[in-house]
């Protein structure tokens, strides 16, 4: 059971040991997934009113831009028969370098005209899968004005964080930009790359532009997040360092207790001219057995701990991927062999330096 138990914590809760702030490995997968390969663009600023796609022409000539690329995004309400998800409608390029849209099978996948875009939480609550059509409808429709279109469902993407949906911006402005008295080329977000040494320098300039609302930066967002982790970190590794240590402690107990309990066995085997060095290579083989037993019990133990622990911080707007690294299993099974091997030393000491002719009658006092 003590095997069984340090296996089953070391697996469940998996703390990274270089100081990167990462806490585990499925929220790490989650940033990495986030920041390299879905947000690729430097600075994004906000627009109110929409304007019309020509505003991202001044926004080249700040030096240090590479590239600038605009979005559009609606409030909607998606439907599939009586099933209904309120969300945003975010309207990319379709050939999109700056917002990247990860196939769930892997690989970039481009926008097609006439399909959303949709992770599969938002699949799941609706019940749909690739292929099938689901209602967009404007989240304000009222009885003057009613805007709605069915559209096709397409491939699934990996979207760990958001539920919102994605579709060509050309299709959202042609659905909704023009009847909600947008410019015809409408952009309510611009999206930059710019040369590392010249963000700041971008940044102030975006907050200069008529109608901009806010100015933001990934780099600086991760900082933020990078910081509440290494809070994370200290406090889940002394969690999973306490776990560990209670975990030794019983293996230690138990095979301690083990040993002290064969003690007459072991005295009845040398009375018949088992030498010592066999005796111990004996109960050794025994308690790694034992041991080996635990950890055919904790090991997917601690996995299904694992994937249940994951799935309590599921939701529509964050999806976290439970990840095992193969190097987690080893280092359970290396303790586990080492606790075990450490736990029985002192009763084997002191087997060995019982007198042999007084131990059957002292154990069996």
């Amino acid at each position: 059971m003590g095997v069984a138990v340090a296996a089953a914590v070391l697996v469940a809760v998996v703390v990274l040991p270089p100081p990167e702030v990462q806490v585990t490995a499925a929220a790490r997968r989650l940033i990495d997934v986030y920041f390299e390969q879905i947000v690729r663009y430097d600075a994004s600023g906000a627009l109110w009113p929409p304007q019309d796609a020509s505003v991202m022409s001044a926004l080249k000539a700040i030096p240090g831009v590479t590239q600038v690329e605009g979005t559009l995004t609606v409030p909607v309400v998606l439907r599939s028969g009586e099933r209904r998800f309120d969300t945003a409608l975010i309207g990319l390029a379709r050939d999109s370098q700056l917002t990247g849209i990860v196939a769930a099978s892997g690989g970039h996948l481009h926008i097609r005209a006439g399909e959303v875009l949709l992770s599969d939480p938002v699949r799941e609550r609706l019940g749909l899968a690739t292929g099938d059509r689901v209602w967009v409808d404007y989240a304000f429709n009222s009885r003057e004005l009613r805007l709605s279109r069915s559209v096709v469902v397409g491939p699934r993407i990996e979207k760990p964080v958001g539920a919102e949906a994605y579709m060509e911006i050309g299709e959202v402005r042609r659905l909704f930009g023009r009847k909600l008295g947008m410019p015809d080329r409408a952009v309510d977000s611009v999206l930059m790359a710019c040369e590392p040494e010249r963000r700041g320098f971008v940044q102030h300039r975006m907050e200069m532009i008529p109608g901009g609302l806010a100015v933001d930066s990934p780099a600086r967002i991760r900082q933020q997040i990078d910081e509440q982790r290494g809070f994370s970190y200290m406090f889940t590794s002394l969690f999973v360092l306490f776990g560990m240590f209670l975990a030794s402690a019983v293996i230690f107990d138990t095979m301690m207790v083990n040993v002290f309990e064969r003690a007459r066995e072991v005295a009845m085997l040398r009375s018949l001219g088992f030498s010592m060095k066999r005796s111990r290579r004996m109960t050794t083989v025994e308690n790694l057995l034992t041991g080996a037993l635990g950890l055919l019990v904790g090991l997917p133990t601690g996995y299904g701990l694992n994937l249940w622990t994951v799935q309590m911080f599921q939701s529509e707007s964050c999806r976290l991927e439970p990840v095992s690294e193969p190097w987690v299993y080893g280092m359970a099974v290396v303790g586990a062999v080492i606790a075990v091997l450490v736990g029985q030393m002192p009763g084997l000491r002191h087997l060995a330096r019982m007198n042999l002719a007084e131990m059957p009658r002292t154990m069996g006092e």
